[in-house]
């Protein structure tokens, strides 16, 4: 019997970027007042967001905004990025109450999407990424043992815990959802997209 030299490639990876914010206990009550006040002073819409309030979009350009600032500076400091990269930024508020969710879904129009927990009770709701490949490739992954899957992060789909003061982008054609909040208390946070202009 042949001996196999055995080893794993993994080829056109998807990029979520995670960045922990430094000093964040300095802002966060500011950001938590910022959120209810935006919800009493807006309509919010009806998108993803299931019994919980979703603001509508705004445009992120106002330095002298705490939030828009936290945005601006965050974009700015994305080490990947080439230096030249200029981008559009919107965004909005999320709030989520005891049980209310985010159904599955992705953001058209732009490239890169993101969130900025702000205020995340125990069990109020992890987000989970679906595979791209899910429907193309459903035996293929079904065939991998867990060792192999656990390695390449190849699977159906792929659960991130929120953690407070951490911000995830990730590419915006990338179906997500957020589970139930199960906790009994708001769980907030921001999601902006990046529409990347010229490079």
């Amino acid at each position: 019997m042949t001996d196999l030299n055995y080893d794993i490639d993994s080829l056109f990876s998807i990029p979520i970027h995670y960045i922990k914010l430094d000093n964040f206990d300095d802002v966060r009550n500011h950001l938590i007042d910022y959120a209810y006040d935006v919800r009493e002073n807006n309509i919010g819409r009806s998108a993803s967001n299931k019994g919980g309030f979703q603001s509508e979009p705004f445009y992120v350009d106002d330095t002298n905004d705490i939030l828009h600032s936290l945005i601006i500076n965050i974009i700015s400091k994305i080490p990947c990025f080439k230096k030249n990269v200029n981008v559009e930024c919107d965004a909005w508020v999320n709030i989520n109450p005891p049980k209310s969710f985010n159904a599955k879904h992705c953001h058209p129009n732009c490239d890169i999407a993101a969130v900025l927990w702000i205020k995340i009770p125990k069990n109020s709701g992890d987000i989970v990424f679906e595979s791209p490949f899910n429907f193309l490739s459903y035996k293929e992954m079904d065939s991998y043992n867990e060792d192999f899957k656990k390695k390449t992060k190849y699977y159906h789909s792929y659960t991130y815990p929120p953690k407070e003061g951490v911000v995830v982008l990730f590419p915006a054609h990338l179906q997500h959802k957020v589970h139930e909040n199960k906790s009994d208390e708001d769980r907030i946070s921001v999601s902006f997209n990046l529409k990347i202009l010229d490079v």
